[in-house]
């Protein structure tokens, strides 16, 4: 019998696509159908789980196949249609300059440096008091002004309708809409969704509610503008977009897809007096114990990701699957990739009965570390393999190394072989002065 990998959003909406043929029906006769909470409830799902979909891989399989998106437009009910909710950062970023601008935190801080930032709080953080936001926005006296969840007022926007010649009209009232980090300064409104974890697609629930709930509100005395920042904690570099939405004759937004404004600065972090990472790494012998034999040799390539995974988990509570990969733009079948990856190397467990994940002993120990001794015990450990230490020291890879990691076929030995190559790459890139 083949696993059941469906997530629970993916169950539930199959049971109410199936159980409600007026939502078909009503998707073709007149473009749309308005599904409420209490009717999503019914089906064993709190309605603010079963519709949250931040990237396509979220979707629900059902809802991909049709085509069909849903988007709150009232407290309490939500509208599916045929229509794109998505933005394409990977497709938006166009030939332009794209030079990395440095900059440092004031000596008075302490409490914060660029190697403990864990959140994307203490990212936004740290972009403002170092100057970064007056570089990014291009204004001056920059301040935090709006963080958190409120109820919007009255706006609408309209999407093009895929399956038909015109456009889905959507009128929000009341909905629930959540900034990262929301700034004034003399020029203008400037609203933040932070992410650690670098992504392709942003849903437009995150982005485009917010710009046109408070350009309701302060755009007739400053203007809006809306941005999506990654933190990458490796190179200590902060990304941001800066969206486009243009305005309609008939004075509805239609968001703009396909381009934006991409702005990379880097903190500066402290180098003085630090180890010698990367030379440490050449003393690490090969320790079976180390890892986890039992786990397959890890497929998670996106060691960035792997990092961020590890920093989500809580020190001291357990955190459901769904949860924890919740954010992150990978599809469910990568879930036991990265899973697997976190638990080879011995620094989390997971749970069969409660399907949870939590940190072992090691892991709580590492969770205290800044991002770089995070990255080289993690890298110590892997080079306790046989594999990934005869190739870190470019040496043929024994056949012993290769079977005792249960490589046995060609088509896989090669695809974790490429694995360990993206992590070596990696570790080099953040451990190796000259890399720096």
């Amino acid at each position: 019998m083949s696993k059941d990998n469906r997530t629970k959003n993916d169950k539930v909406w199959a049971e109410i696509w199936h159980s409600t043929p007026a939502i078909e029906q009503e998707i073709e006769s007149r473009g749309y159908y308005d599904i409420d909470s209490k009717t999503i409830k019914e089906f064993g799902r709190e309605p603010r789980l079963a519709c949250y979909f931040d990237h396509p891989g979220k979707v629900p399989r059902i809802l991909q196949r049709n085509g069909v998106s849903v988007l709150a437009i009232k407290n309490g009910l939500y509208r599916m249609a045929k229509t794109s909710t998505f933005f394409n950062l990977k497709l938006g970023i166009t030939q332009q300059n794209t030079s990395v601008k440095s900059f440092k935190l004031p000596s008075y801080i302490q409490a914060l440096s660029a190697d403990s930032i864990s959140s994307e709080s203490k990212a936004l953080d740290a972009a403002l008091i170092s100057g970064m936001l007056d570089y990014v926005f291009n204004d001056q006296d920059v301040e935090l002004i709006l963080r958190g969840r409120e109820f919007s007022g009255q706006f609408e926007f309209s999407l093009n309708d895929e399956s038909r010649s015109n456009s889905m009209r959507y009128p929000i009232d009341g909905v629930t809409v959540e900034v990262d980090g929301g700034y004034e300064g003399r020029c203008g409104i400037h609203l933040v969704e932070a992410k650690k974890d670098r992504r392709e697609h942003i849903g437009l629930r995150q982005v485009l509610y917010p710009h046109l709930n408070y350009q309701v509100k302060h755009g007739n005395h400053k203007p809006v503008q809306t941005y999506v920042l990654f933190y990458e904690p490796s190179t200590f570099t902060h990304h941001f977009y800066q969206l486009k939405f243009n305005q309609t004759r008939n004075s509805q937004i239609e968001p703009v897809l396909d381009d934006f404004r991409y702005v990379p600065c880097r903190l500066q972090h402290e180098t003085i007096h630090e180890q010698d990472y990367w030379a440490e790494l050449y003393k690490v012998q090969v320790d079976h114990s180390r890892t986890d034999i039992d786990r397959p040799f890890p497929q998670a390539d996106d060691f960035n990701r792997i990092l961020a995974i590890f920093r989500k988990l809580p020190l001291t509570t357990r955190i459901s699957k769904d949860e924890l990969f919740r954010e992150f733009e990978i599809v469910p079948r990568q879930f036991d990739y990265y899973g697997n990856a976190l638990r080879w190397f011995r620094v989390v467990d997971y749970e069969g009965s409660s399907q949870t994940f939590g940190l072992t002993d090691l892991g709580r120990q590492l969770r205290y570390l800044g991002i770089k001794e995070i990255v080289f015990k993690l890298a110590e450990i892997a080079l306790s393999n046989d594999l990934v230490n005869e190739m870190f020291h470019n040496r043929a890879i024994s056949t012993q190394a290769r079977y005792r990691n249960n490589l046995t076929s060609e088509s896989t030995y090669n695809r974790r072989c490429d694995t360990a190559k993206i992590w070596l790459r990696y570790f080099k890139g953040m451990l190796n002065p000259s890399e720096n």
